[in-house]
């Protein structure tokens, strides 16, 4: 591996495999992992409604399991289709305020009868493991994930942390990004990591010490068909699954103001490809 280019271009200060960038929707794969180990441990099922969670959980979201927040096949509404949410991406808003803005909405379509793609799934997922662990997700990442794998330069951001090594975010060679609240992203894409960590975390995945062998095949195993233009694969639990020429191929990427994810994982080939990238126009 190697860094290209300037993780910060007022200062001229080069990428190493070391900078910190903003991984996004790679988020969603982690905190998978992170109601995956839950799950193992007996703290929670898959199964359970999400009603089980949520404080004055909108009726329309009774049949809603976790299952279908994993899996994105919910049919619960993205926020980011909501004006009066999508126009202040500026702005803080709470867990609390973002069920409310949602709450009057019915569902898209029959829990696990479709796919469709939705931050709201995974900061749904993100309040479960709040309730479950009496903890913030922040404390469970470091305490079972990042920390036992060694992945030092990897966290939650947030607008206000001071962190060092953090790739400055563009939107181009001569324009700086636009800013987001990162509250409005929470545990669906308001992660940071290295190229290194997540090379980190790709190795602990041939491994049993963050998931049983079981756990992982549920997982990867694709429960939606995916309706982006182009793609033809399914959707597990944080990842999509596709295969590419005979190839098994486990990926997921993140975009988000100023930063490009791209983590490619070939399993069955022990072949991994990862890109991180500090510009919008890349």
């Amino acid at each position: 591996g190697k860094g290209y280019g300037l993780a910060n271009v007022e200062w001229g200060v080069p990428h190493t495999l070391q900078s910190k960038f903003r991984i996004a929707s790679v988020t969603k794969s982690i905190v998978a992992i992170a109601v995956m180990q839950l799950a193992e441990d007996g703290e929670l099922s898959v199964d359970d409604s999400i009603c089980l969670y949520i404080k004055d959980c909108p009726e329309a979201w009774q049949p809603v399991t976790l299952h279908h927040l994993l899996s994105h096949t919910s049919g619960i509404r993205d926020l980011e289709s909501i004006h009066e949410y999508s126009s202040h991406m500026r702005d803080p808003i709470s867990f609390k305020n973002q069920v409310d803005l949602l709450r009057e909405y019915p569902l898209h379509f029959t829990p696990g009868s479709q796919w469709q793609y939705a931050n709201v799934n995974y900061m749904l997922l993100g309040e479960v493991i709040k309730q479950v662990t009496g903890a913030p997700f922040t404390k469970y990442l470091g305490e079972h994930i990042t920390q036992p794998l060694g992945m030092t330069d990897t966290g939650t951001d947030e607008n206000r942390k001071v962190l060092e090594g953090r790739a400055t975010g563009y939107a181009s060679a001569t324009v700086l990004a636009e800013y987001i609240d990162l509250l409005r992203v929470g545990t669906a894409g308001s992660m940071y990591s290295t190229a290194e960590d997540l090379w980190r975390l790709d190795q602990a995945l041939y491994r049993d010490d963050l998931l049983s062998a079981q756990a992982k095949e549920q997982m990867f195993t694709p429960y939606g068909d995916v309706v982006f233009p182009g793609y033809d694969g399914g959707y597990g639990y944080g990842w999509y699954i596709a295969d590419i020429a005979g190839h098994k191929r486990v990926d997921n990427a993140g975009v988000l103001n100023g930063f490009k994810t791209d983590f490619r994982r070939y399993p069955e080939d022990k072949i991994t490809v990862i890109v991180m990238i500090n510009r919008d126009d890349q």
